[in-house]
């Protein structure tokens, strides 16, 4: 873990594959917990980095686990924030889910979206930037005193 003036930095690089999920959501978690965050808050938080990766695998690297994701979480102050970055097809269903209701989300009945939905209520912040060359999911959960 690298710690600098500006908090700590922990990065990891995995493979697109799906069996490394859980993992990832228990180090999301310990990180969420060791910042001083509930267990339950630090859940959400793990819960949303999870379905993160899922939609990188599944709709940027199209299933295929021969790609790499990059994740860092950053640590400073009140804010964990955690950025997901990939070289994958940039997913539209980061814009599908506008709606921050479940009832809105099920009376359209889209498919895909779900996790967006997920991860908005799980963190404070949601937010996607896409490049020419990559591609980012960035959440902020603010530690709430």
């Amino acid at each position: 873990m690298e710690k600098n003036h500006s908090g700590e930095i922990v990065e990891i690089k995995i493979p697109s594959r799906t069996k490394h999920l859980h993992a990832m959501g228990l180090l999301t978690k310990t990180l969420a917990e060791s910042m001083g965050f509930a267990v339950r808050e630090s859940e959400k938080a793990a819960l949303a980095v999870e379905e993160a990766l899922t939609n990188v695998i599944e709709h940027a690297y199209h299933g295929k686990s021969n790609h790499k994701m990059h994740v860092i979480y950053e640590m400073k102050g009140e804010r964990f924030r955690v950025r997901i970055l990939h070289r994958g097809d940039q997913s539209t269903s980061s814009t599908d889910a506008q709606a921050d209701d479940f009832t809105h989300f099920y009376q359209q009945k889209k498919k895909g979206g779900l996790g967006v939905l997920i991860m908005k209520r799980c963190m404070d912040e949601v937010t996607y930037k896409t490049g020419p060359h990559q591609s980012e999911c960035c959440m902020i959960k603010y530690l709430k005193k």
